[in-house]
């Protein structure tokens, strides 16, 4: 593989060339323009002079405290358990974080990992984690993790090009392309690197391998002490059509990621993101609003599909629609579909009482309802032909959905 050396903006260097459709015009020499957008940068090395960070530690909790900075100026990484959390959401299909890492000796253990919210977005606690092994010269993704060391299936590859020997600075790169994890590390000396894909593993509900959900972690798990000198985030920018909502949109249950009503609309419209989470209410859209994600795509439209998860409120759904206006963006608020017995998880109402709300908003929408009511009836439950379990649409499903939407949608080619 011949590889050609790129020029961070910050100082690091990346060589893979096969990193550079992952990466944002001014960031990197020569790549496209308008593909990439920050979404949060931490340079650890930027300190007052009294020693402490000159930037927002705010968004750091866990781990990050201010006295473990160095003379140096960079921030240790300080273990397992006690892993740094950025909170700063990081459910999107199409995301990556980056880090310059210097090292004090080649035998240590680090990675990146996900924290799960504890309000508003269910109780999952399966995520995947990246792992830079440098004393076995191994990368590592495993498929789950429950926050400490236990892991239940791994893909390796071979990093001995990259991590050579006496050669302390290192580039990794970790996050999901197409919804699937993957981690890079890049020697900042020598400019070889190599990447592994999730493609191989999978866990049982969620498919392809693993997760990063909620919030990014980055952590130590073991050897000499390691330095993070600078921690930054990219999305995509300046997309069409950014979707958002819950298990539904995230296409859980589906035999390929591909099957999905939003991959599909990805594939036909071009240049959009998704960010899906199961269990998500609408308070979750509201937090990514509050948050700063959906500005970062800088989208076109916003497509809001939430409801199934919770009695839904007139008050927040017309707060999200105030808030996409705000960023530039035009609101899309869908019918959510069917299900088996045409109530909500929670049973607190009909999905016809759900839909009945939506239907007042004076915004876009896909019809959902129709699409997965029995006889394209809306206030119909929907037939089993259509459903994986009670609640989520099969791959046929989400096939119709994806044709509903771009039928009532029309306007957005």
């Amino acid at each position: 593989m011949s590889y050609e050396k790129l020029t961070l903006v910050n100082g690091v260097t990346i060589v893979d060339k096969a990193l550079l459709d992952h990466m944002q015009d001014g960031i990197v020499e020569g790549a496209k323009p308008g593909l990439r957008n920050i979404y949060y940068g931490y340079d650890f090395t930027d300190l007052a002079d009294d020693g402490t960070p000159n930037f927002d530690t705010s968004k750091l909790e866990g781990a990050w405290n201010n006295s473990n900075l160095t003379t140096n100026g960079y921030a240790p990484t300080i273990g397992f358990d006690n892993q740094v959390v950025i909170k700063k959401y990081y459910v999107c299909d199409d995301i990556y974080t980056q880090s310059l890492v210097k090292l004090t000796a080649l035998d240590c253990m680090l990675a990146f990992g996900s924290s799960v919210r504890t309000d508003g977005a269910g109780g999952r606690t399966v995520g995947a984690l990246v792992k830079f092994d440098f004393k076995n010269k191994k990368l590592h993704i495993c498929n789950k993790t429950d926050g400490a060391t236990n892991t239940t299936a791994y893909v390796s590859i071979d990093a001995s090009k990259v991590m050579v020997d006496g050669q302390m600075e290192y580039v990794i790169t970790a996050g999901r392309k197409d919804s699937r994890v993957f981690g890079t590390i890049a020697n900042y000396k020598t400019g070889a690197s190599v990447t592994l894909k999730s493609d191989d593993i999978s866990d049982s509900d969620f498919s392809p391998a693993g997760r990063f959900y909620d919030y990014l972690t980055f952590m130590q798990n073991s050897g000499s002490q390691a330095y993070w000198v600078n921690l930054y985030t990219y999305v995509p920018t300046n997309v069409k059509i950014a979707f958002i909502g819950d298990s539904i949109t995230q296409g859980i249950y589906l035999p390929t990621v591909a099957d999905s009503w939003v991959s599909q609309l990805k594939k036909y419209y071009g240049n959009c993101v998704s960010s899906g989470r199961g269990g998500a209410r609408a308070q979750f859209i509201v937090d990514a609003l509050d948050d700063g994600l959906l500005a970062a795509f800088k989208p076109q439209y916003v497509s809001v599909t939430v409801g199934t998860n919770e009695q839904t409120s007139m008050e927040q759904l017309e707060y999200i629609i105030e808030k996409i206006k705000e960023i530039g963006a035009i609101p899309i608020v869908n019918c959510v579909s069917q299900t088996a017995n045409g109530k909500t998880t929670y049973g607190a109402e009909t999905i016809a009482e759900v839909n009945a709300k939506i239907l007042k908003l004076p915004v876009l929408r896909a019809r959902f309802d129709i699409a997965t009511g029995t006889n394209n009836d809306p206030s119909a439950v929907a037939p089993s032909t259509v459903l994986k379990d009670a609640v989520h649409p099969n791959s046929a499903c989400h096939k119709l959905m994806a044709e509903r939407f771009k039928f009532d949608l029309n306007c957005l080619l």
